[in-house]
């Protein structure tokens, strides 16, 4: 552990229970260095006011005598510092942006949520993504074919299995390689060797295109994959494997084919679903035709989606279907159109509905920026963490950021972050987010909607890209695998069809020491599922190549030295000793590190 002279934090280190409800008896840690202070106690906000409380040495943690207090959660939030006297007679304070010897604020408290209903599962799990049509085809009776319809003026292209996808001028989103249920009940096999707790599908709701975010008719599942009895059959198979379910659903837009829009446009009582313009034209999500917006100041659409008992989002959730969780498609969307702001509003009446099925139903929203206004315990349980995870990590690669990409031409090369900067990046984040929430996110490297990282050969560094692995899995929350990255399936960056190639089941295309690494990390998150789950994380040692990375229990520790020297570096300023290396299984006394090798070391 990391010397200072108090240590605390919202973990399952300092934090007992970490998720109480109200009016439960709450355990407040704080480890002290006996070597530095004095005496500590507990500072909390309590009705506008500071209550202080004394606070007792109950044990010791390596060189820390720990210190606690015990408080009743008679509030929505828990508020608190700990301050003391050190051993020169000073004042001390310990906020949640770590120790201080001057007077802190109140905005610097640590905070704990009650009543926080957030899944128990998904901190200990090891997500899949799969994007349907590309996963496994093992029902030929399924599938689109040439003839059955047109879309958008455009006819069906049926894809061989091993052929690459087209891109949009050429196949306009309707070149199906046909993977369907079946082809994935028939790979749960390898879903549960690979490690896999959960698997996030992207959209399978009736629609006209192979992304699928086109809904034609939120109320049943897609024929092409396997219909409702398909997806009814593909959940039992994978509970019965002990593997969730979460599934992609844009509430924010229809397709131009669904049931409602074909109304609105002869004038319907759906007209009132859509957003109209001043020239009786429908208002299309970032002014893509085939995608008209949703229009959520119409309290009977509110209803349909997700107010009634039988609405869509709640439909899915409950017998015969007994899905796990919602990805919610382009989330910071909804409800938001010209001078109507209902984004907020609409999400906090979501979570109230879809919580009171169940608190363990995982809702996940995407948005590419910082999240914090939506991860406050009252709207989504996590985002698609791309500004925690994927793009610092794409940044220490050396690939250019996404929203500063031509995308036309893919993401180019540049400088790539220091460890200082991936450290101030990451930090950064991990700070904004409400702690109990860092737990739940779902952190990704790829994904359906930007360039597999592997693919970009003019950055790829394959030690460095190992590296990026083992973060995403000792970040917390929830590593998120997207099909196909474990085996480095190809593809290419110049638009996002390169990401979508069909998964290739030939094994002598496999890359067999990338699939291995996955496997390791995947049990390397069971293995040490008391640290990685809920433990308490903190940075160490760091310089202009190297950062230390740490995750923390009563019982477990988890090391991760990041680094990119292009030279043999030895650094005795981490403290590994008498661990050993997760990958290799030796056990060390000191971090020695190949060029560009990043490693792994855990407690004994």
């Amino acid at each position: 552990m990391l010397k200072s002279e108090m240590k605390s934090g919202v973990s399952s280190l300092y934090v007992s229970p970490l998720y109480p409800v109200l009016n439960e008896k709450v355990t407040l840690r704080v480890f002290v260095d006996p070597s530095q202070m004095k005496w500590v106690r507990l500072a909390l906000i309590d009705n506008d006011n500071i209550c202080r409380y004394c606070s007792y040495k109950v044990g010791t943690f390596g060189s820390y005598d720990i210190y606690q207090t015990e408080v009743v959660a008679n509030s929505k939030a828990l508020q608190y510092w700990f301050e003391g006297v050190d051993c020169y007679g000073r004042d001390i304070y310990l906020t949640r942006f770590g120790v201080r010897k001057t007077l802190c604020s109140w905005d610097e408290a640590f905070v704990v949520l009650v009543d926080l209903d957030v899944p128990s599962w998904t901190p200990k799990s090891v997500c899949y993504q799969i994007f349907p049509d590309r996963f496994c085809n093992a029902d030929s009776s399924l599938g689109a074919h040439r003839g059955d319809y047109t879309f958008d003026g455009h006819e069906i292209t049926q894809m061989p299995w091993d052929g690459k996808p087209l891109e949009y001028k050429d196949g306009f989103c309707l070149d199906f390689f046909n993977g369907d249920f079946a082809g994935i009940e028939q790979k749960v096999g390898y879903l549960k060797e690979l490690g896999v707790d959960a698997v996030y599908l992207n959209p399978i709701g009736k629609s006209r295109t192979t992304h699928r975010y086109d809904c034609t008719d939120f109320f049943h599942i897609d024929e092409k994959l396997g219909g409702d009895e398909g997806y009814i059959k593909l959940i039992e198979v994978l509970h019965k494997n002990n593997i969730k379910v979460i599934t992609d659903i844009s509430i924010n837009h229809t397709g131009i084919d669904h049931t409602w829009f074909k109304s609105a446009l002869k004038g319907g009582k759906e007209e009132k679903y859509y957003y109209k313009n001043d020239n009786n034209s429908f208002d299309c999500w970032f002014g893509v035709p085939t995608l008209p917006q949703l229009n959520y100041s119409n309290n009977e659409l509110r209803d349909i989606m997700y107010r009634d008992e039988n609405s869509v989002l709640k439909k899915f959730l409950k017998g015969p279907f007994y899905q796990d969780g919602w990805r919610l498609d382009v989330a910071t969307c909804v409800g938001n159109h010209n001078e109507q702001k209902a984004c907020h509003e609409v999400w906090r009446e979501v979570r109230k509905e879809i919580k009171s099925i169940s608190p363990e139903i995982y809702l996940v929203g995407e948005d590419w920026d910082d999240s914090t206004r939506y991860l406050d315990g009252t709207q989504w349980d996590a985002t698609m963490n791309y500004v925690g995870c994927s793009r610092p990590i794409r940044r220490w690669m050396g690939q250019e950021d996404h929203f500063f990409m031509d995308r036309g031409n893919g993401p180019k090369a540049i400088p790539s972050y220091t460890a200082i900067e991936l450290k101030e990046h990451l930090s950064t984040q991990l700070n904004a987010l409400q702690t109990q929430l860092v737990y739940q996110q779902m952190n990704v490297l790829d994904g359906h909607d930007q360039s597999r990282l592997h693919n970009h050969k003019e950055i790829y560094n394959r030690s460095l890209y190992e590296g990026s692995l083992m973060l995403m899995f000792v970040l917390p929350g929830m590593p998120c695998i997207y099909y196909g990255d474990e085996i480095a399936i190809d593809g290419f960056i110049n638009s996002i069809e390169g990401c979508r190639y069909p998964m290739p089941w030939d094994e002598s295309k496999w890359d067999k020491n990338m699939l291995n690494l996955h496997k390791k990390l995947s049990q390397l998150k069971k293995d040490y599922c008391s640290a990685l789950s809920e433990g308490q994380w903190e940075f160490g040692y760091c310089d202009e190549e190297t950062l230390e990375f740490r995750r923390t229990s009563f019982d477990q520790t988890v090391v991760l030295v990041l680094n990119k020297a292009e030279k043999e570096k030895k650094i005795s300023q981490i403290d590994v000793h008498n661990m050993r290396d997760y990958l290799t299984g030796e056990v060390v006394n000191e971090v020695v590190l190949q060029p560009n090798q990043s490693r792994i070391f855990v407690t004994c």
